[in-house]
């Protein structure tokens, strides 16, 4: 049996000068065992602009959250878009008349929404999944875009926005501001 054993001491001073960091360090007698170290931010002033991550690098929390909100932003419009992309596909499954289940997935594997096994299809629509439930359409999917009928201005609009909300998300997560501790 190992014993572990803990050390902290200040790694450096923070940001503002006013506190500091501290690096915790818990290792075992083992000798293949290796460290487990973590740092906490001991200043009341930086904790409320600055977070640390566990890798031991300041992130800034205004330019994090802005990336975190433009990620929510970009998520909830991937989910528009699956909730859409099931509609038109149950639709064409519907306007092709009865079938099989692996009749379904053969025609969702034609089409490029599914690379799911039979027993993993059949399996999701025990469950209760539709077909386009089961299916998985990319925002630009040329293959949507040619069975959408109705919904394909939706469809084009929303890979636009999809396509602008990835972009935002990227130039937001460029935009995180993170500092090394000590540098």
């Amino acid at each position: 049996m190992s014993r572990v054993e803990h050390d902290s001491y200040k790694e450096s001073d923070c940001l503002c000068g006013q506190g500091q960091v501290t690096k915790h360090v818990a290792s075992t007698d083992y000798p293949f065992g290796g460290a487990d170290v973590r740092y906490t931010l001991d200043c009341s002033h930086c904790s409320r602009t600055w977070r640390l991550q566990g890798s031991g690098t300041f992130v800034d929390r205004a330019t994090e959250q802005a990336a975190a909100r433009a990620g929510e932003g970009a998520m909830a419009l991937y989910r528009q878009h699956a909730a859409l992309a099931s509609q038109i596909i149950d639709r064409h499954m519907q306007a092709l008349g009865p079938m099989t289940r692996k009749a379904e997935l053969e025609e969702l594997h034609r089409l490029g929404f599914s690379s799911a096994t039979y027993a993993a299809y059949t399996k999701s629509r025990r469950e209760g999944s539709s077909p386009g439930e089961a299916a998985h359409a990319r925002p630009g999917s040329r293959t949507l875009l040619q069975i959408a009928g109705p919904d394909r201005a939706d469809v084009e609009r929303l890979g636009r926005e999809i396509e602008a909300a990835d972009a935002a998300y990227k130039e937001a997560g460029a935009r995180v501001v993170r500092r090394r501790v000590g540098a």
